[in-house]
């Protein structure tokens, strides 16, 4: 998988984030990651399909900083479901992905 939109536009990604929603149900959910700022990481694409999943998404920066998740840049749903990204940012690198 060449990059972290790839890896999202695979079965296995939805069948990964069905199961974080069914497990969730009602209760809240914790998602970690070593990276402070979900924009600068994956977690940034798995918010984006929970928020377009009708999640509610928060990032918690600090104790006293929460965030909830503004969809990214570029991010849209597609006609069949899921997301895609017109243009993303990774490393640097812009990359286009496919519908």
């Amino acid at each position: 998988v060449r990059s972290y939109t790839e890896a999202a536009a695979r079965p296995e990604f939805r069948t990964a984030l069905d199961r974080v929603i069914e497990r969730s149900g009602d209760t809240a959910l914790c998602l970690m990651c070593a990276e402070k700022d979900p924009r600068h990481c994956h977690r940034a694409l798995i918010s984006d399909a929970l928020l377009l999943a009708g999640a509610e998404v928060l990032h918690l920066f600090d104790l006293n900083d929460v965030r909830r998740h503004v969809m990214s840049e570029g991010a849209r749903l597609k006609a069949e479901g899921g997301v895609v990204y017109d243009s993303s940012v990774q490393m640097g690198l812009a990359l286009n992905a496919p519908d």
